[in-house]
């Protein structure tokens, strides 16, 4: 029996927001921006320790295809200036520099393989 390879891309996120239902719904409008690079699961939504008025939440992308090279894709989709940290990508907001989602601070893209 084979084991097969899950390719997953993470994209973690935190928005400046005050409820989880409008965290949800950026989450959900990411997720259809999404949609060419696989199936998506919003998880791991909650409100940020460190600043309360953040939640932070993640958008798992499931797809056959995807590579470490993909996370280049997906952060022009996005838009923004990314910057590398290691085999990463990370966002973070600076003065009027948005992404597609204005009220996002803070996301980076990982490629993880399971």
């Amino acid at each position: 029996m084979s084991h097969q390879v899950k390719n997953i891309v993470l994209l973690h996120l935190f928005a400046e927001v005050s409820t989880e239902n409008e965290a949800r719904e950026i989450g959900e409008r990411l997720c259809q921006r999404l949609n060419a690079f696989g199936k998506q699961k919003i998880c791991r939504m909650k409100p940020y320790w460190k600043t309360p008025k953040y939640f932070e939440f993640s958008i798992e992308i499931f797809g056959a295809n995807l590579s470490e090279d993909q996370i280049h894709n997906i952060s022009a989709i996005l838009g923004g200036n990314w910057i590398g940290a290691g085999r990463n990508l990370v966002w973070n907001f600076e003065g009027d520099k948005t992404l597609i989602e204005p009220k996002l601070r803070w996301a980076s893209l990982e490629h993880l393989e399971e």
